[in-house]
């Protein structure tokens, strides 16, 4: 499993339906696909926990140095929404796999920096599928990445363009539709 962000905020005085207001503000501004969000069990983007912080329901995956695989500027712009929005508050950003997590103003410039140096290549730069050639995406000229795959096929995603295709274990190249998924791909 890899390890998810979390964000939340202490130090805050909102109330329950002021949190559910601007749940609603956060989910227009940075697109409700970003968040785990269930009307059956009344769950929004924002919700307070047992200790009364405030928590992001997301369910990306983190970003920072050594562990590039979240969306560092969909992260940022939740965080500055909730700095902004709740400017007494404390936001805090990290991963679930530690209990620290740091302020987000103290983090921010040195992931900014992360970010524009590097993007996601030094995570990607260890999925390069090893035992194939390099596959280049045709639009973009850049090597595709291998992100997983299963039952001897391998799932390969070009970061420019966002193009996805499959390497099946005869070598067969397969393209997957633009805003469809790998899974499935052999009935595609």
């Amino acid at each position: 499993m890899g390890v998810d962000a979390v964000i939340t905020v202490s130090n805050h005085n909102l109330k329950e339906l002021e949190v559910r207001k601007l749940s609603s503000a956060l989910t227009s501004r940075i697109g409700k696909e970003n968040f785990w969000m269930d009307r059956a069990k009344d769950q929004h983007a924002l919700s307070i926990n047992e200790d009364g912080d405030i928590i992001v329901n997301t369910f990306m995956r983190y970003y920072g140095p050594g562990y590039e695989r979240g969306d560092w500027l969909i992260i940022r712009g939740i965080c500055e929404f909730l700095e902004h929005s709740i400017p007494f508050g404390q936001v805090r950003y990290g991963g679930d796999s530690s209990d620290h997590h740091p302020l987000f103003s103290s983090i921010k410039n040195e992931n900014n920096n992360h970010w524009l140096k590097y993007g996601y290549e030094p995570y990607r730069g260890y999925t390069l599928h090893k035992d194939n050639p390099d596959i280049e995406c045709g639009f973009c000229k850049k090597v595709y990445h291998d992100i997983g795959g299963g039952g001897g096929a391998t799932f390969l995603h070009c970061d420019g363009c966002g193009d996805k295709i499959v390497l099946d274990r005869e070598g067969i190249i397969h393209n997957i539709a633009e805003g469809k998924d790998f899974f499935g791909w052999q009935n595609a």
